[in-house]
């Protein structure tokens, strides 16, 4: 329970140590109870939990579902975020940033958590926050984090706020 409205209506379930998501929306489509893990990432535009897309994990391969079961990108390194351009996985305490050609980018950078939300990628290392739209391109912003628990981005309006602990910490207006 994310607290928050979503673009769609579903069940996570688990039955015989396998999940699957039972979709309410009218047509939706129902994916089946093969998974080891099932997570929708937090990716949140205009207050909209996007529920479009799903983390899985089946046969030790990771895999980004679209909520008619259609495999999108897959992974023997653990996905924890995606965008519509790159993957973020995990490995040995290590974050990855993968196109969807296999490259990766930024591997030089030192990163304590990455996200990908909308269009953009959030790196952040401790209390600096770095802000991509296209990885080939330089950095957007560099944003300086208070001290926080709770970090999440909301694209909204054609601003990204940034929300340290559910406070607003800054809203940027990026085109």
């Amino acid at each position: 329970n994310y607290k928050v409205k979503s673009s769609g209506k579903y069940l996570i379930y688990k039955s015989n140590r396998k999940y699957g998501i039972i979709n309410f929306d009218i047509g939706g489509t129902p994916i089946p109870c093969d998974y080891d893990y099932i997570s929708i990432p937090a990716h949140l535009n205009d207050s909209t939990l996007d529920s479009s897309k799903f983390i899985v994990l089946t046969n030790s391969t990771w895999k980004i579902l679209d909520n008619k079961n259609n495999v999108l990108a897959t992974s023997n390194e653990e996905i924890v975020d995606f965008n519509d351009k790159y993957i973020i996985t995990y490995e040995n305490g290590t974050y990855h940033i993968i196109d969807k050609n296999g490259l990766e980018y930024l591997s030089d950078l030192p990163k304590t958590k990455v996200y990908g939300v909308d269009k953009y990628i959030f790196i952040v290392n401790n209390n600096d926050l770095y802000i991509y739209e296209d990885l080939l391109n330089p950095m957007i912003k560099q944003v300086s984090l208070s001290s926080y628990n709770d970090l999440y981005f909301d694209v909204r309006d054609g601003n990204i706020n940034i929300m340290v602990d559910k406070n607003l910490q800054e809203s940027l207006e990026l085109s």
